[in-house]
């Protein structure tokens, strides 16, 4: 029975490691806390979203924001806290994504930037902002600190909720929009 019980609490530890490990990008609000993933948008006024990397130590992000389930909030700017932030030419952050270098390996969580919005206190029940893959690459992934040839990892995407509540949680993984991606997971 000890040896049961010793068991089954060691494959429990190893799955939680394995859980803690991979990395996500989500948004929050708060920093340097990254806990909450609803924003609450009552009245006019600016509200900051920041963009987080967490779950894994890396050097690189790639990742798309896709906005519009924003409800009518304005972005107003990007501030980037990594020393490179590539977006195609003619493109922006919500078309096309980012490809984001953090100039070295970098400890979870890791603040990429700070999306600003001017919050209009009109914005319905349920909006969100959901981080998504790269428009060129069709993943959300980090590169994690294997030297010397960085190991690219795909990242679990997480949403923002606006003004949420119980029907419509933040912090949920935003769904795959293709079928053969996921079908792609269990090929391996």
């Amino acid at each position: 029975m000890k040896r049961t019980l010793l068991l089954a609490l060691a494959v429990v530890a190893v799955a939680s490691l394995s859980f803690a490990q991979q990395p996500w990008i989500g948004l929050y609000t708060d920093d340097p806390g990254y806990s909450d993933c609803n924003l609450e948008d009552t009245a006019p006024g600016l509200c900051a979203v920041y963009m987080v990397q967490g779950g894994h130590s890396a050097i690189s992000a790639e990742f798309r924001i896709d906005n519009t389930n924003s409800g009518g909030i304005l972005n107003t700017g990007i501030n980037w806290n990594v020393p490179v932030a590539i977006i195609p030419s003619g493109e922006t952050l919500f078309s096309a994504g980012a490809s984001l270098g953090y100039g070295a390996c970098l400890v979870s969580p890791v603040k990429l930037g700070t999306l600003n919005y001017f919050c209009q206190g009109t914005t319905p029940a349920c909006s969100s902002l959901d981080v998504v893959a790269h428009a060129q690459t069709g993943e959300a992934t980090i590169a994690d600190c294997t030297l010397p040839s960085p190991v690219v990892i795909i990242a679990t995407t997480l949403k923002l909720t606006i003004n949420g509540d119980v029907s419509c949680p933040c912090g949920v993984p935003v769904e795959t929009t293709s079928w053969g991606q996921i079908k792609a997971l269990y090929s391996e």
